[in-house]
């Protein structure tokens, strides 16, 4: 049961652990598989809602393949990084990486203060 929303997983636990076992050749601990189908229900989840708001948009009362694809768009790839995983591509960066990403910043500023 995915306890965010009371309702039945998505995922079917020994479909996942199988996968995983087919997939890389390895066991999967309990725990593992559980964390990973609360990450896929959670996908799905928000998945399904994009996947509708863009049907909704479009004033349809069907979710068609494009609604799908959009929606992969807006939850998968627009996904903002978390503030730590920034820091450590930040902290990998050479210092000549360093002044390119700061003018790229101060450009992209004066540009936002333009548009003002």
């Amino acid at each position: 049961m995915s306890e965010k929303e009371g309702e039945e997983s998505v995922v079917v636990h020994s479909n996942l652990k199988e996968r995983i076992a087919n997939r890389t050749g390895l066991r999967s601990g309990e725990d593992a598989v559980e964390n990973m189908i609360t990450i896929l229900d959670e996908l799905a989840i928000e998945l399904v809602d994009a996947a509708g708001n863009s049907a909704r948009e479009d004033e349809r009362k069907t979710v068609l393949r494009r609604d799908v694809v959009d929606a992969e768009r807006v939850v998968l790839e627009e996904t903002a990084p978390e503030v730590g995983e920034i820091v450590k591509l930040i902290a990998a960066l050479s210092a000549e990486d360093m002044l390119e990403l700061a003018e790229a910043i101060r450009a992209r500023r004066d540009q936002e203060k333009e548009e003002e």
